[in-house]
């Protein structure tokens, strides 16, 4: 039986064995010939002219914790600007727990029992958490402060999550306009709250439905 690895830091780290690929002794080590930089990308301790890019897990992983430590959280945007490649990694996280939990795909023994739970332990959210519409509205106030209106746009360099919060904001406004859905008091005063602040609810109602139009005029004038 060979004899596990030295612990070394946080870029060694052993558990159960989840994968017959790694040996028969019973241990699962955590290493990595990657660095991950200043700036949060990934760098290769091979010799120069390796050029192969190949990021397992154990590289990713570090990679996540650097991200936590500097920004004090593990939700990594798909298009993270400083490493696409990265969002896209943890992106795929999300996407594989999803298919798992749906019924769709089923997860591998070293996903299951070990890489998901310690992408989990280090705070990783596989499912998006909603951002509540008092922060937002909050959000488009200061973008109002700013910039003396409220048209957001959908790709906003320094918020995209605020212009594509405001374009769901019109999209569910065009729903209960067309009929596809109902209103509710919370709703409602969600709507009355926009309008009240300069917001444009009635962008991308169709200029053909003119009684649709209408109702928005006689609503909110």
């Amino acid at each position: 039986v060979r004899a596990a690895p030295a612990a070394q830091n946080t870029k060694h780290l052993e558990t159960k064995k989840m994968d017959s690929n790694h040996g028969n002794d019973g241990r699962y080590s955590i290493h990595t010939s990657m660095t991950v930089t200043a700036e949060g990308t990934l760098e290769s301790n091979a010799k120069s002219q390796d050029k192969k890019k190949t990021f397992s897990f154990h590289d990713r992983y570090q990679q996540l914790l650097a991200f936590k430590t500097k920004h004090g959280h593990c939700d990594v945007k798909r298009n993270y600007a400083v490493d696409q490649s990265f969002g896209r990694w943890c992106d795929s996280q999300r996407e594989t727990y999803r298919h798992a939990k749906t019924g769709r795909r089923e997860l591998s023994r070293k996903k299951k029992y070990f890489e998901f739970p310690l992408l989990e332990a280090v705070g990783f959210r596989f499912e998006k958490q909603s951002v509540p519409f008092e922060k937002r509205f909050q959000d488009l106030l200061a973008f109002r402060s700013r910039y003396g209106h409220c048209n957001v746009p959908w790709a906003h360099t320094d918020d995209p999550a605020l212009g594509h919060w405001c374009q769901g904001q019109r999209i569910s406004y065009r729903k209960f306009m067309l009929g596809h859905r109902k209103m509710t008091l919370e709703l409602g005063n969600r709507f009355r709250r926009l309008k009240e602040v300069g917001f444009r609810l009635e962008i991308g109602l169709s200029s053909s439905r003119g009684d649709v139009q209408k109702l928005h005029n006689n609503l909110y004038g």
